[in-house]
């Protein structure tokens, strides 16, 4: 009897087993049917909506159920400004990610400061200070490209985007930064030895950041109006039009110099173009030997931040006393400042300066190497330091 229970229990769970079997393999016939079924369904209704979005395209209309109305797509400007899918696309971000901005939602206030890259006005946005930009005489594409890059990033040296009116003018939305920028409290009044050395690690500690995106962010427009102070008086990069993002490739051969004159008459500069580096501003007026030549890595950046440094321990733009046009023609010919009339009589501040303007770009140092020379920078005491105000007569390799 025992062994009739032993082999009714065992038929009983080899009959379980086998019926599980068989449950299996149907089962996993029906799925893979089911699969294919849903699979051809999605294709179907993926066909349908690229049909949609090919026709809606095609009549200038909307596929967001009337959501263009809300920020104004439907306007004729905006239409003109901005090709139909590029201006979806980035609608859609803004709504997904919150940062879609109604105009009559903000309030501006005082007119803060100005520059190549608009307008800066106090303004409050839902019961809170913020900076405004009115972006002016600037594309639509460079609109785009700046909300895209700078919607995405985030550090404490980098100024806080909070959002955007995504209709002409443009309004962009950051945190309020009381302490103006860096060109407003140095011009004609160079930064003291403290203030020098902490924006020095400031403004070094915001590139690392950028450089170490994945891929890396080339910001573009370094110069002094673009970069803000806090109520705590620590620097934070702004602005990111000009910005790229730096897919990697093979090297190319790099020139300390071009080879003849570049025709500037027919182009117009702001002050921004003080601070560009060689290959950025050659790359303005490319052919196609020099697009061969010249490319913009991040070592633009590097250049950039040298004539910062020259700035903000001189109080003067570099070649200031030539006009715009002047000037960007000495930077095509690969000229730095005259590094002598630095408020500051210290080797290690004229070396970087030396070492980041240097003609060959891939001869300039990494961000990584500048951090690492800057981060000590605060240690040295202002007393050693030898404020000249303007008379410095240190020595430069």
């Amino acid at each position: 009897g025992g062994g009739r229970r032993s082999n009714e229990i065992g038929g009983g769970r080899r009959s379980n087993d086998m019926g599980s079997a068989r449950k299996g393999v149907s089962t996993k016939g029906l799925d893979t049917v089911g699969s294919g079924d849903r699979s051809k369904h999605s294709i179907r209704s993926t066909d349908r909506s690229r049909h949609s979005m090919r026709s809606a395209a095609t009549n200038n209309t909307s596929t967001s159920d009337g959501l263009d109305d809300e920020f104004g797509f439907q306007d004729a400007a905006s239409k003109n400004a901005i090709h139909w899918y590029s201006k979806q696309t980035l609608y859609m971000q803004s709504r997904c990610e919150q940062w879609g901005i109604k105009r009559e939602d903000v309030t501006l206030g005082d007119k803060i400061g100005e520059g190549d890259f608009g307008q800066l006005y106090e303004a409050v946005w839902r019961s809170t200070k913020v900076t405004a930009r009115i972006v002016e005489d600037t594309s639509a594409e460079e609109v785009m490209n700046e909300l895209r890059i700078w919607s995405h990033i985030r550090h404490p040296n980098l100024v806080l985007f909070m959002g955007s009116v995504l209709t002409e003018p443009f309004l962009i939305i950051s945190e309020y930064m009381s302490g103006g920028t860096v060109q407003d409290r140095c011009l004609g009044k160079p930064a003291s030895w403290t203030q020098f050395a902490h924006w020095s690690v400031d403004l070094a500690r915001a590139i690392t950041f950028l450089h170490n995106c994945h891929p890396p962010i080339v910001h573009g427009n370094l110069n002094p109006s673009t970069l803000l102070l806090n109520a705590d008086d620590h620097l934070c990069v702004s602005n990111f039009g000009n910005s790229q993002v730096i897919i990697k490739h093979k090297k190319r051969k790099q020139k300390s110099s071009r080879s003849g004159p570049i025709d500037t008459t027919e182009e117009k500069y702001s002050e921004g173009a003080r601070y560009a580096s060689p290959e950025a501003l050659a790359l303005r007026h490319a052919s196609q030997e020099a697009l061969a030549v010249w490319h913009v890595d991040d070592r633009t950046d590097i250049w950039s931040l040298g004539m910062v440094l020259f700035f903000m321990a001189s109080g003067m733009h570099p070649h200031q006393h030539l006009s715009v046009d002047k000037a960007v023609e000495l930077l095509l010919s690969c000229q730095s400042p005259d590094l002598t009339l630095m408020n500051f009589n210290i080797k290690e501040v004229s070396q970087l300066i030396s070492d980041a303007t240097n003609p060959v770009s891939s001869a300039r140092p990494a961000i990584g190497q500048v951090f690492e020379k800057v981060k000590e920078w605060p240690n040295i005491k202002a007393s050693v330091v030898g404020e000249t105000h303007g008379k410095c007569m240190c020595a430069v390799s």
